[in-house]
C-alpha cells in the first residue's frame, strides 16, 4: 500500500469515462494513483471496468451505470437492456450525489468540453452544482490527452472566430480557472480560449497495477501482437496470426497474442481454436504487464492507442503499428506519425493483407528503433 509522506490537501473527485478501449482508463488510474498521495480521491468510472485491472490502493472507486459503444457506433447501456437515455439520467443523479457527499476541493474531468459531449448532461450538472456550491466552488481541471478529435456523439457547429468549448470554459472559469492538460496541438490557443493551458507531457504508469500473469512469457524468442482493449482489434489480430502461420517465422520466433478484455467472445474463440493447433502460438485474454511483455519481445505488432504507444516507447521494443482509423476516429493515425522519426514502423490499415503483413513482420525482426540504434 502506498503511504503518503505529505499532509492531505482535501478531497478530490475524478470523473472518468471510456467507451471503446482502455487507454483513458489506464491513464486515469495512473493519475489517481499519484493524486491519492496528496488527496482523498474518489474515482467515478463511467465505462465497463475490465476484470484483472486493479484499483490503486487508497482510492475510493465508484462504478457509475456504465455506457459503451455498440458495433453500430451508437451508445448503449452496458450490462442492462434499459435505454441508454435512462442510464444517462441515473448517471447524472449518481454524479451529483457523490459530489455532494465528497464535497471536493478539486474536481477533475476528462476531455470535456472538447470531448465526451455525449456526457454533457451529467458534466454540466456537475459544473453547475460546483459553481453554485455554498462556501465557494472547487478548483476544476480538465485533463486532456495528446490528441483531440472531433466528438463523434455530438458534432460541434463552429462559428467564425469561436472554438468548440470556449463558452463553457469562460462560464466556469471564475476565480478558480480550469487548467487543460495536454502536450499536443489539438486545442484552441491559450489566448483564444482565455483559459490557462499547462503542458504536463505524457502521463503513463511506471509499473503494472497487478501482478503479471504467471508463465506469460515464453522461453523462446517471441513476437507480441496486441490490440489495446480489443473491442476493434479483431481484424488486426486475425491478420497477424494468419500472416505469421503462412511465413517461415514460426521457425524463428513464437507468437504471443494479447486479445484485450473487450475483444468479442466469438473473435477470441476463433483465435483460440486456431492457436490450439500450434505449440508456438499463445493466446492471452489480458495481461496487466504489457510493458514487461514488450520489453522481452523480439518485436511488437499493435494498433496505436495512447496507452499502447506509451508502452512501446517506454519498453523500446521494435514495433510495427497499424493504427485504427475511420472517418471519425483518426486519433491513432495522427499519433502514428512518430513513425516518421524512426521510433516505430507503420502500416496503413488499408494495406492489411496477408502478403504485406508477412513482409512487415519479417522486417520487424531486423528493425532497430531510433532510440535504440
Amino acid at each position: 500500500m502506498t503511504i503518503s509522506t505529505h499532509p492531505k490537501l482535501g478531497s478530490l473527485l475524478y470523473h472518468s469515462h471510456h467507451t471503446v478501449g482502455v487507454g483513458h482508463l489506464v491513464r486515469a488510474l495512473a493519475l489517481v494513483a499519484a493524486l491519492q498521495t496528496r488527496f482523498d480521491v474518489t474515482f467515478l468510472s463511467g465505462g465497463v471496468f475490465p476484470a484483472g485491472l486493479a484499483i490503486p490502493p487508497g482510492v475510493n472507486f465508484v462504478q457509475l451505470p456504465a455506457l459503451m459503444r455498440a458495433a453500430s457506433g451508437r451508445p448503449q447501456s452496458a450490462g442492462s437492456d434499459r435505454p441508454w437515455t435512462e442510464t444517462m439520467e441515473l448517471r447524472r443523479a449518481a454524479v451529483l450525489a457523490h459530489f455532494a457527499h465528497v464535497a471536493p476541493a478539486v474536481v477533475v474531468v476528462e476531455s470535456f468540453p472538447f470531448g465526451h459531449r455525449l456526457l454533457m448532461s451529467e458534466l454540466l450538472s456537475l459544473l453547475d452544482a460546483n459553481r453554485h456550491r455554498a462556501g465557494g466552488p472547487a478548483r476544476v481541471y480538465a485533463s486532456i490527452r495528446d490528441i483531440m478529435e472531433r466528438d463523434k456523439d455530438a458534432p460541434v457547429v463552429r462559428r467564425p472566430g469561436r472554438q468548440p468549448g470556449q463558452p463553457l470554459l469562460r462560464r466556469h472559469s471564475g476565480p478558480h480557472r480550469p487548467a487543460l492538460h495536454h502536450p499536443g496541438r489539438h486545442l484552441p490557443a491559450q489566448g483564444a480560449a482565455g483559459v490557462p493551458v499547462h503542458h504536463t507531457g505524457f502521463v503513463t504508469r511506471t509499473g503494472p497495477l497487478t501482478a503479471p500473469e504467471r508463465d506469460a512469457t515464453p522461453a523462446r524468442p517471441y513476437l507480441l501482437a496486441s490490440a489495446g482493449g480489443g473491442r476493434v482489434g479483431g481484424p488486426l489480430l486475425r491478420a497477424v496470426l494468419a500472416a505469421y502461420l503462412a511465413s517461415d517465422l514460426p521457425r524463428r520466433v513464437d507468437l504471443v497474442v494479447v486479445t484485450g478484455p473487450f475483444l468479442p467472445e466469438e473473435e477470441c474463440a476463433r483465435l483460440e481454436t486456431t492457436a490450439a493447433r500450434y505449440a508456438n502460438v499463445k493466446i492471452l485474454r489480458w495481461t496487466d504487464d504489457m510493458r514487461g511483455l514488450m520489453r522481452h519481445a523480439a518485436g511488437s505488432v499493435s494498433q496505436c492507442g495512447y496507452n499502447t504507444t506509451m508502452d512501446l516507447l517506454a519498453s523500446g521494443v521494435p514495433a510495427l503499428v497499424v493504427p485504427y482509423h475511420t472517418p471519425h476516429d483518426f486519433e491513432q493515425s495522427t499519433r502514428a506519425a512518430i513513425g516518421g522519426r524512426g521510433l516505430v514502423r507503420t502500416l496503413a490499415p488499408g494495406a492489411l493483407d496477408e502478403a504485406a503483413l508477412g513482409r512487415e513482420l519479417a522486417a520487424l525482426l531486423d528493425f532497430k528503433p531510433a532510440h535504440r540504434a
